[in-house]
């Protein structure tokens, strides 16, 4: 388990009985997911414009 994973179980472990701050951490986790998600996207699209017969 990484050191992120570990952190994560333990922050879902600390709030199991909140279900407020269990509400904030998935919100928070879901809007970091959609941030990485638009960050590879973003990535990709560089990495096809600098193929050759892409957009320069």
């Amino acid at each position: 388990m990484s050191t992120v994973e570990q952190w994560m179980a333990k922050k879902l472990e600390e709030c199991r009985d909140d279900p407020e701050y269990l509400r904030a951490y998935i919100e928070i986790l879901e809007e970091e997911l959609e941030l990485r998600r638009d960050e590879k996207k973003e990535l990709a699209d560089m990495v096809l414009s600098r193929q050759p017969g892409g957009e320069k």
